[in-house]
């Protein structure tokens, strides 16, 4: 997902139901969200 260049300010993303590792929580999600796309879990 991070490496998703197409995702970028006013996007969203929800990952609801889907298990997340400590990586995507400490490091990918916030790297989208610097990028301006909200992420929801």
């Amino acid at each position: 997902m991070i490496a998703n260049t197409g995702l970028g300010q006013r996007d969203s993303v929800f990952l609801e139901g889907n298990p997340l590792s400590d990586e995507a929580i400490n490091q990918q999600i916030p790297a989208l969200r610097a990028r301006g796309v909200t992420v929801g879990y």
